[in-house]
């Protein structure tokens, strides 16, 4: 439920500021770029903040709540950056972005892959497979 209200608020901002922030389709784009991008972000930390602090699972340690809601933000971050990295690709074909840009979002891609996998595995390690 709180995640819907977020959504219906995000919304109802965005719908605001469309009308002051678009003079051009390009700035329509930007708009919608950043809220995308900042509702996913704030979306991932909500649930990672409600993973370890409300979230109570078998005899899981503070610890170890805290790695796993890692773990979900770096793979959620993952998603999200190879959304960009294809959205990225996809204007690169029509000539608007450089190709700094699409290899800057792979990089970003790749990193929160890594992220996400080692602290995977660190919890394997210390907690065992579960």
């Amino acid at each position: 439920r709180a995640q819907g209200a977020l959504c219906m608020l995000i919304l109802i901002v965005t719908i605001i500021f469309v009308g002051k922030e678009v003079k051009s389709c390009e700035n329509l784009l930007l708009l919608f770029l950043k809220v995308i991008n900042y509702s996913a972000l704030v979306t991932f930390l909500a649930k990672a903040l409600f993973r370890i602090f409300c979230d109570r699972k078998h005899m899981e340690t503070v610890c170890e709540r805290i790695l796993i809601s890692v773990i979900e933000f770096f793979y959620n971050l993952f998603a999200l950056a190879l959304a960009y990295a294809m959205f990225a690709a996809d204007i690169l074909r029509y000539g608007g972005w450089d190709l700094y840009g699409l290899i800057g979002t792979l990089a970003l891609t790749f990193i929160c892959l890594l992220l996400g996998f080692g602290f995977s595995k660190l919890r394997e390690r210390f907690y065992g497979n579960k």
